[in-house]
């Protein structure tokens, strides 16, 4: 196959998906047992941190914006729930399809909305609500539908905010390189 029709990820696009999944694994971790411990708070409605959702892809986002080839959100995402569950996350072994279903779902929005800023933002939101859809399937399947509902806004919300700085950031890193 010639360089431009290859089906592989280069050296640095590998490089960016191994470091962004690492910064993520290592980000979550204490995230997860944050959030734990906001549950936990009377004085918060139960599912108020999936407010902190959308900071689980902001790496997956940047791996894809920066590499711009197709299956970097998805591997970056399935990289980086091998590193979280190894890290002992407080998500346990669901932090696998958690993040996997996450960089699916961003790699899909991605493809087939483009990579405008507004197909970013809804792309990450939606991304976003994969912990939720998880988290239901496995482990909170006893909670009413609103319940749900409440926490799939609150994630959504919270990756579609993360991922205006997951545009920020590529714009940034652009300049920076297209400067020097």
């Amino acid at each position: 196959m010639t360089q431009a029709g290859r089906y592989y990820f280069s050296t640095r696009e590998l490089a960016v998906i191994v470091l962004m999944a690492a910064l993520g694994a290592v980000v979550s971790v204490p995230l997860g047992y944050l959030s734990r411990g906001l549950n936990a708070l009377a004085i918060l409605p139960f599912g108020a941190p999936q407010i902190l959702a959308g900071v689980h892809i902001l790496w997956l986002l940047i791996a894809a914006l920066y590499n711009k080839r197709r299956g970097s959100a998805l591997a970056t995402g399935a990289l980086k729930g091998l590193v979280e569950t190894t890290l002992f996350s407080a998500q346990g072994i669901t932090a696998i399809p958690i993040s996997l279903l996450e960089g699916a779902i961003l790699e899909a929005g991605l493809i087939l909305l483009g990579k405008r800023r507004i197909s970013v933002v809804i792309s990450g939101g939606l991304s976003a609500v994969g912990n939720v859809i998880v988290l239901r399937l496995f482990v909170l399947y006893a909670l009413p539908i609103w319940v749900i509902g409440f926490m799939a806004v609150l994630a959504f919300i919270s990756g579609a905010l993360v991922s205006l700085l997951g545009l920020r950031i590529e714009s940034v890193v652009d300049k920076t390189l297209h400067s020097a």
